[in-house]
């Protein structure tokens, strides 16, 4: 399981860095509405591998006990 966690982990830092560099690609006076959305979906990428690091750390703290 915890292999588990680190590739979707992976995954979605790949897809994160992909969704950073479509941002900086855009045309910030043109393209204001998509930058937003991105955004947003940048933060909530963020959030979950923020969340799956949790689970990994927590996951080796208990194997240890």
């Amino acid at each position: 399981m915890e292999r588990l966690i680190a590739d979707l982990k992976d995954k979605l830092t790949l897809r994160r860095k992909t969704e950073a560099d479509k941002v900086l690609k855009l045309d910030p006076q043109t393209d204001r509405e998509v930058i937003l959305l991105l955004s947003g979906k940048i933060y909530e990428l963020d959030e979950v591998i923020g969340f799956l690091d949790n689970m990994l750390t927590y996951q080796q703290q208990t194997k240890m006990r």
